[in-house]
């Protein structure tokens, strides 16, 4: 099986690979906004009750905004490395998809991984992000692939190739 892609990711497909990839740190935006919400709140009763303590609050509410907001602005602090000059996605890249690895080469790069070097993947209907490791991935979009059936034969190898749960 040989399987070539070739293309761009965008900015828009780099963020929303970052959002795949913290997609379980869901539940940490519920409890984070509803700590937030009780210190906000409880800030908004204590000063209008006694406006003078405003001058005790804004110094300390600084801390826990800039922390309890970190799960939003996390993915889009990751996604600026997108314009870093060592980002691969920036240019295009272009790769061959075979029994035994992943070539990617692109305009400063060029990578060969034997599957062994994978260790699992997340996948979505138009994105798959191949791990090595906990935090190393590499972004594999449907426009990277020239139709639909090479796009799925790629798919179909890592079902094969890859034990999606071993982390």
């Amino acid at each position: 099986m040989q399987t070539y892609f070739q293309g761009q990711i965008n900015k828009k497909e780099y963020k929303k690979a970052f959002e795949l990839h913290f997609y379980q740190r869901r539940w940490l935006k519920w409890i984070c906004g509803l700590f937030l919400g009780i210190i906000l709140f409880s800030v908004v009763i204590a000063i209008s009750r006694d406006p003078s303590s405003l001058q005790y609050f804004f110094p300390s509410i600084i801390f826990p905004l800039v922390f309890l907001t970190f799960p939003w602005w996390t993915i889009y602090l990751q996604a600026a490395s997108y314009n870093q000059k060592g980002n691969i996605y920036r240019t295009p890249i272009n790769g061959l998809i075979d029994d035994t690895g992943i070539s990617i080469n692109g305009q400063v790069v060029k990578s060969n991984f034997l599957w062994k070097a994978f260790t699992h993947y997340k996948t979505t209907d138009e994105m798959v992000l191949l791990y090595q490791g906990k935090s190393c991935f590499n972004i594999f979009t449907a426009s990277l692939f020239s139709n639909k059936d090479e796009w799925e034969k790629f798919q179909n190898e890592l079902k094969v190739r890859i034990n999606k749960n071993s982390k």
